[in-house]
């Protein structure tokens, strides 16, 4: 499967796009890939994550999908907890590595 193929000021844009009232807003989101076949939305919910934090996402996703890859596989992964970035690229090369 291909992957979605997004800048982050492309990325930027369509977040601003979905996210700019400032409602159910993630403190980070960013897309990485698992060995070039499937991409992943992860955002960080370190406060309450509600139904219109997911619906916002999933408008993201498509929004992503429709512009920068529509045959691409995406999942939404969501964090809960925040960690600094040296922690999520840990995780990242840990889930490649695997």
């Amino acid at each position: 499967m291909p992957c979605l193929v997004v800048t982050t000021e492309q990325l930027e844009r369509e977040f601003l796009k979905v996210f700019g009232d400032g409602q159910s807003v993630p403190v980070k989101c960013w897309v990485d890939h698992f060995h070039d076949d499937h991409t992943f939305i992860r955002a960080v919910f370190p406060g309450e994550f509600t139904a219109e934090g997911a619906d916002r996402l999933l408008v993201l996703r498509r929004r992503l999908q429709d512009l920068y890859g529509s045959k691409s596989t995406v999942s939404i992964v969501i964090h809960l907890e925040d960690f600094d970035w040296d922690y999520f690229a840990a995780h990242r090369l840990y889930i490649h590595l695997r």
